[in-house]
């Protein structure tokens, strides 16, 4: 794989669990709302398929939540796409 630039990357976390319903959603969103209050803008990003987390990611951020799922995706197209997406965002946050 070619070496990327470091204009394709971007400042963010991952917030990850040992199960579901083990409140990463509820984490996510407080941290998107701290850093909105700060006005940093925020591009949610959930790994897995669902359609309720990304739609309450969305709401918090005001920005739209793309999913990165590595069994849905292949790793080239979600590289490709992770830096591109919500580009005026100043952060990101995957959950």
């Amino acid at each position: 794989m070619e070496k990327k630039s470091l204009q394709s990357r971007r400042n963010g976390i991952a917030i990850g669990g040992i199960r579901g319903s083990s409140g990463k959603t509820f984490v996510s969103i407080g941290i998107i709302k701290s850093l909105m209050r700060r006005g940093i803008s925020v591009a949610p990003f959930k790994k897995g398929p669902d359609y309720i987390d990304p739609a309450w990611l969305t709401i918090s951020s005001g920005n739209q939540c793309y999913n990165l799922d590595t069994f849905l995706m292949d790793d080239v197209k979600i590289i490709e796409n992770f830096p591109k997406i919500n580009l005026s965002a100043d952060f990101a946050i995957v959950e």
